[in-house]
């Protein structure tokens, strides 16, 4: 038995000799698709907007599909495909460098009208690392890519250890404080 050359196809299989066969294949079953698409965004409107980017990809790539049997397969290849890039093109972006993931409003220890003494004491009770994180950035006002650059980690490696420091530091004051520490500490009555 040889191997199948190019121009062979597959017994039962027929070859597409039109280029415009996979667009016909779209536009004849355009509901079906356009359902599919609607399905994925929930939204009619956004789905005819992917359909039509959906059809223009058919229109650049229609020549690459040689097999009529496989024409419905591709096609919902390339819709899961236009799909998965809208929602990546959509998706909120990591935090950067630029834009922390969080943002923990901490006041000056001059504006706090009672401020917690446990939260300072605690500060000194966690990991080293945390709290040289917590004095440096929050405390001492650095950036976190200042502190990441003097540390020598990257900058995400910096944004995590400080949302961990934070975490362990508001576990520690609530097991402290209880109720008092859930809105900031700034009024403490311990």
């Amino acid at each position: 038995m040889s191997a199948l050359t190019a121009t062979e196809t597959f017994p039962g299989s027929s070859v597409l000799h039109d280029e415009n066969r996979p667009l016909q294949l779209l536009l004849r079953e355009r509901d079906k698709y356009l359902n599919f698409l609607a399905r994925g965004v929930r939204n009619r409107d956004l789905a005819e907007e992917l359909l039509q980017s959906v059809a223009l990809k058919v229109i650049e790539r229609g020549s690459q599909l040689r097999c009529e049997t496989s024409a419905k397969a591709w096609l919902y290849r390339i819709l899961r495909n236009t799909l998965t890039d809208h929602y990546r093109e959509t998706a909120k972006p990591p935090f950067s460098a630029k834009t922390p993931a969080f943002k923990l409003e901490i006041a000056a220890p001059s504006s706090v009208a009672n401020p917690c003494p446990c939260a300072s004491h605690e500060v000194g009770q966690l990991k080293p690392e945390y709290a040289d994180a917590l004095r440096s950035v929050e405390l001492g006002g650095d950036s976190v890519l200042n502190y990441a650059a003097v540390k020598g980690l990257s900058s995400n490696a910096a944004y995590v250890r400080l949302h961990r420091a934070r975490k362990s530091l508001l576990e520690r004051v609530m097991r402290t404080c209880g109720p008092c520490a859930g809105p900031g500490c700034f009024n403490c009555s311990c």
